[in-house]
């Protein structure tokens, strides 16, 4: 079975952007395939820093 690619974005944090958010179609829920929790964009800077650098990985 062939599935046709698409990408969905949701509760982004757009800064000096100049191009417009396009929004058409529609995909697929990937809560269909696997539980997972979607948190609030705003969170991912800090989540990066605390876990980027020497010895987080």
């Amino acid at each position: 079975m062939q599935y046709a690619r698409k990408i969905v974005a949701r509760g982004n944090v757009n800064v000096n952007t100049e191009d417009p958010i396009v929004t058409r179609g529609a995909v697929e829920e990937a809560r269909n395939h696997y539980a997972y929790t979607l948190g609030p964009a705003a969170d991912v800077p800090a989540k990066v820093r605390a876990g980027a650098g020497v010895g987080k990985i």
